[in-house]
């Protein structure tokens, strides 16, 4: 772990030229599954677990309609 001011702020892995691309699929594969979770908990918070269909139809309706403008 790299820190700054006593703060993480990065990790260090060792790798090789062999395994380089397998290493990254790795921890993008983390990252992607952390968020995934972090989203899932954030809707159990807020009800958004128990939308109908039609609820999220309207939300991505307005969602675009917003981006539209």
């Amino acid at each position: 772990m790299v820190t700054s001011n006593g703060k993480p702020i990065a990790l260090l892995s060792a790798t090789s030229e062999a395994t380089l691309e397998e290493s990254l699929a790795a921890l993008r594969r983390a990252r992607s599954q952390a968020a995934v979770t972090a989203m899932q908990q954030a809707s159990l918070k807020t009800g958004a677990d128990r939308m109908s269909p039609e609820e999220i139809d309207a939300e991505i309706e307005a969602a675009r309609s917003e981006r539209s403008r």
